[in-house]
């Protein structure tokens, strides 16, 4: 049995409330969908 993922913000198929990066949500690691990923952020 796997684990658990934490999930931060929404995608862009949420509702503005998950949109927003302060919502937290947790997801089975064997989940997919296309709403589900990560984004690469660079600081200048």
């Amino acid at each position: 049995m796997g684990g658990g993922a934490l999930i931060r913000g929404g995608s862009f198929a949420s509702p503005p409330l998950y949109a927003q990066c302060t919502f937290l949500n947790a997801a089975p690691v064997e989940l997919r969908s296309r709403g589900i990923s990560f984004r690469v952020v660079r600081e200048a």
